[in-house]
C-alpha cells in the first residue's frame, strides 16, 4: 500500500489554517488531525507547482471529487472545533504507512541521499544575499555530511 504524507508548513495568502476543514484519523495509539481531501484538492488544483495539480488530479480521482467544484461525493461533517469531533475510527495501516515512510528517510539519510536546510528563519538584505546563502548550502551539503549548517 503506498502512503503520500503532505505536511503543510505555510498556507500562503488564499488559505488560512483557521479555515480549514479536518478530520481525525487514528493510527494504532495515535490520532492525527488530517485536511479533508476535498480541502486539499482545493488547495492544489490552481497552484503554479506542476507537482501540486499532479497531486490534485490524483485527488480526484481517488475521492471522486468533481473538478469544478471540489466538492466531495459522500457525506461531510463540519465541527466548530476537535473537541466536538467524534473518536475516528482505527486505522492501523495508516500508522505503518508513517513508520514506513519515517523508516526510509532515516535510511536515506545514513546514504547521504537527503540534507537538511538549516532551521529557523533567515533575514537578508538583497535577493543577491539570499542567493549566496543558498550557493554556499549547497556547496557545503554537496561537499558532504555535516556540511551544512
Amino acid at each position: 500500500m503506498d502512503y503520500t504524507i503532505d505536511i503543510v508548513s505555510r498556507t500562503g495568502e488564499v488559505f488560512h489554517f483557521e479555515d480549514l476543514e479536518v478530520e481525525r484519523v487514528r493510527a494504532g495509539d495515535v490520532t492525527i488531525t488530517v485536511v479533508t481531501p476535498a480541502t486539499l484538492y482545493r488547495m492544489k488544483r490552481d497552484t503554479v507547482r506542476m507537482r501540486d495539480r499532479d497531486d490534485a488530479l490524483r485527488l480526484a480521482r481517488a475521492f471522486g471529487l468533481d473538478d469544478d467544484s471540489g466538492r466531495v461525493e459522500m457525506a461531510v461533517t463540519r465541527y466548530r472545533s476537535v473537541e466536538e469531533m467524534p473518536e475516528p475510527q482505527p486505522a492501523a495501516a495508516a500508522l505503518q504507512g508513517l513508520a514506513a515512510a519515517c523508516a526510509s528517510s532515516v535510511i536515506s539519510r545514513a546514504f547521504g541521499h537527503t540534507s537538511r536546510a538549516p532551521r529557523g528563519v533567515l533575514r537578508f538584505s538583497s535577493i543577491e544575499e539570499a542567493d549566496l546563502h543558498r550557493q554556499q548550502w549547497e556547496s557545503a551539503v554537496a561537499s558532504g555530511p555535516g556540511g551544512a549548517t
